[in-house]
């Protein structure tokens, strides 16, 4: 006997919610499904390029939130569209209800899938949880770091970079290049010198009381090594960097810290009549590129 049926549109619609192309499968549209799978990780691609790469601001960020939120649910809209005018057909294999939920692994493994190969090969988030590159990034900022610009440049003097700890494999560290392969670095009270030259930085921050430590003042001179760069916090007083742990190699640097896609803190103390501080969002930081 011939298994007919009718897709539903409120379950084409969940199904959406979770599993785009799989809701094609389910109205008998394979030729769609591999066309919206296709868009999926493009429309993906080109969020994650207009992010890192095209000028931005707060306004920007939310506008590209609200593009990708809006693209979802145009799906679940279409899906849901798209069920109520399929008329009652024979079922096919692949509209049967083991298919489908073997499609949806299937689709949440090509997304976890995805989602690995982008973070190791294009951005990957990072939070700030220290005060040492204010005022150029405070703590409770999200960052993304890029992977791709140092495929077609190496790494230049002024370009913030997050990297692997000398002292904790697992701990991430968001520094400033200073000093290259080769130079000679030297702070001389305060003032940093490349090669006997003094260096502008009208990034440099100093906030808080002087450091007990005089190698935060006065540090050198020392020459970098053949591939390691010489980092330094842009909050030179508060930064735990190469003058304490020496130079890191360029290999142990993980991305090129790119955009600000989020920031918030928690209020040091608590709301009147409230035992819980209020978070606050920096919606002024949010979109922020790094330089």
């Amino acid at each position: 006997m011939t298994r007919t049926s009718k897709p539903v549109a409120s379950i084409a619609a969940v199904i959406a919610f979770f599993a785009g192309p799989v809701a094609m499968l389910y109205c008998g549209r394979p030729g769609r499904a591999a066309i919206i799978f296709v868009a999926y990780w493009l429309v993906g691609l080109a969020g994650v390029a207009c992010a890192l790469y095209l000028p931005s601001d707060v306004i920007g960020v939310i506008a590209l939130y609200a593009l990708t939120i809006g693209w979802h649910f145009s799906i679940v809209v279409y899906s849901a569209l798209l069920a109520n005018r399929q008329p009652r057909t024979q079922t096919k294999p692949y509209q049967r209800v083991v298919w489908l939920i073997a499609a949806c692994i299937a689709w949440v493994g090509c997304k976890y899938a995805g989602a690995r190969v982008i973070r190791a090969t294009t951005v990957e988030a990072f939070v700030m949880p220290t005060d040492s590159m204010s005022k150029t990034i405070l703590i409770g900022d999200y960052l993304l770091g890029e992977k791709v610009t140092y495929h077609f440049r190496s790494v230049r003097r002024g370009d913030v970079v997050i990297f692997e700890s000398l002292e904790s494999a697992q701990t991430s560290i968001v520094k400033r290049v200073i000093a290259l392969p080769g130079e000679t670095i030297e702070v001389r009270d305060n003032v940093v010198h490349i090669n006997g030259q003094p260096l502008a930085e009208p990034y440099a921050h100093f906030a808080g009381n002087p450091p007990n430590r005089q190698r935060l003042v006065d540090f050198g001179p020392v020459t970098v090594p053949d591939g390691e760069v010489f980092m330094m916090g842009d909050n030179r007083w508060r930064s735990h960097d190469s003058r304490t742990y020496g130079a890191v190699p360029i290999a142990a640097i993980r991305a090129k810290a790119s955009t600000i896609y989020w920031s918030a803190v928690y209020d040091a103390q608590p709301a009147p009549r409230s035992q819980e501080r209020s978070l606050r969002i920096r919606w002024d930081r949010i979109g922020r590129r790094l330089r």
